[in-house]
């Protein structure tokens, strides 16, 4: 996973899936300040664990640490199948 994919890519198994999400919290400024989930849920959605970082770079290093032996899917890439085809 790198900077220019992370929004559109994760890593997952038979049963579950690493992501990472973006969210928002208050700074003690008042701004709202960004923030990246590095995020694994089972397939159907239930969350499983999330860990929050303030730099996007750091939740990427994160999850291709920890699940970067897991499958990589890239969510752009159409599945196999029929209504792929490109023969139609």
């Amino acid at each position: 996973m790198r900077l220019e994919n992370w929004n559109f890519c994760c890593y997952q198994t038979s049963r579950q899936r690493a992501f990472i999400s973006m969210g928002g919290e208050h700074a003690e400024s008042g701004e709202i300040k960004f923030v990246y989930f590095a995020t694994v849920t089972e397939l159907e959605g239930q969350e499983i664990y999330q860990r929050a970082f303030h730099d996007l770079a750091d939740a990427i290093t994160f999850l291709n640490q920890t699940y970067g032996h897991w499958p990589f899917l890239d969510l752009t890439v159409p599945k196999s199948g029929c209504s792929t085809c490109h023969a139609h």
